[in-house]
């Protein structure tokens, strides 16, 4: 179980370094930083770069409907 965990993880880092390069840099060369921390359950990562920002279009969205990134996080890795 552990090791599954660890793998899920694993993958959703690597996503997020992926995304960084596709649309940060637009696959060129460009800065990354992981940094994380550990304790008993939980991991904290934390992905950082200096590329190219992205234009934020705001939406309406139902307040009942909304979920934390967390949340999201837990249900896609079946944490």
């Amino acid at each position: 179980m552990i090791r599954l965990r660890h793998n899920k993880i694993e993958l959703a880092l690597h996503e997020v370094c992926v995304n960084v390069v596709d649309h940060a840099y637009g696959g060129g060369p460009g800065e990354l930083t992981v940094a994380g921390t550990a304790a008993d359950t939980t991991v904290e990562l934390r992905v950082t770069d200096t590329g190219g920002a992205f234009e934020f279009k705001p939406m309406e969205l139902d307040a009942k409907a909304m979920t934390t990134d967390a949340d999201v996080a837990r249900k896609r890795l079946d944490l």
